[in-house]
């Protein structure tokens, strides 16, 4: 089972901290996923490259938000 990350200041694909914009203003916030809510990523790239680790472990999460009465995006893959 993937390790959980709560933290949504590391990327669960790299494990990097939110990226500073372009031009050097602000952090650019890690997008979590819609399907499970449990990790969070830099892009769509990072995404990409994490979910084959990543989507058992996101389908079993995701089941238990909807057993809880979240809302879920199930069709998130990238």
């Amino acid at each position: 089972s993937e390790k959980q990350i709560a933290n949504s200041s590391i990327c669960s694909a790299c494990g990097g901290e939110p990226r500073v914009s372009e031009d050097g203003q602000r952090l650019i916030s890690l997008k979590r996923c819609t399907r499970c809510q449990h990790a969070w990523y830099h892009d769509i790239a990072c995404q990409k490259q994490h979910y084959s680790k990543h989507k058992n472990d996101c389908r079993r999460w995701a089941k238990n938000l909807v057993a809880k009465g979240a809302r879920t995006n199930d069709d998130s893959r990238p």
